[in-house]
């Protein structure tokens, strides 16, 4: 299994991390790519959620920060897609209205969580960071649980 990088040197931008702006507004669109020209990462941006989902399969991208309206869905048909990709990225949502309704309905729904517009660098850094680890440690350790319970299924199968 592969050993993650330290929290300090991934929230530092060392780390190739990848992730996919969704809906964003103007000047949520800028906020996000000044913060994102001080790391390694890559910010890639689209406007619908039909593009958003066109780039997410060709580069991999592992965290998503979508609006919650979109000219195409919102937030919610978003997650239903990742939800069948095999690299489980992770839905942030973002919002400049961020009530207690809204943020319960993303979590109760498995989204990551809830980001609050205007962008803070230092949360957006944060939450990028989180959800980006906690992609990472769902794909590898699934692949393994399944690889080992198919091995017991057949075993007791030849029992």
């Amino acid at each position: 299994m592969r050993k993650l990088a330290p929290l300090s040197a991934i929230a530092l931008g060392r780390e190739d991390i990848a992730v996919l702006a969704l809906g964003q507004q103007a000047q949520d669109r800028t906020a996000l790519c000044s913060v994102f020209t001080q790391t390694n990462w890559k910010l890639y941006e689209a406007g619908t959620r039909r593009k958003g989902l066109e780039l997410l399969r060709l580069h991999g991208i592992r965290v998503v920060i979508c609006e919650t309206e979109l000219p195409d869905g919102d937030w919610k048909t978003v997650l239903e897609v990742l939800r069948d990709l095999p690299t489980h990225p992770r839905l942030i949502v973002s919002s400049h209205v961020t009530d207690q309704r809204l943020w319960g309905e993303v979590l109760n729904l498995d989204a990551y969580d809830l980001l609050a517009t205007p962008f803070d660098p230092s949360e957006v850094r944060r939450m990028v960071v989180l959800a980006w680890q906690a992609s990472k440690r769902d794909v590898q350790p699934a692949s393994r649980v399944h690889l080992l319970t198919g091995g017991i299924h057949a075993a007791a199968a030849q029992a």
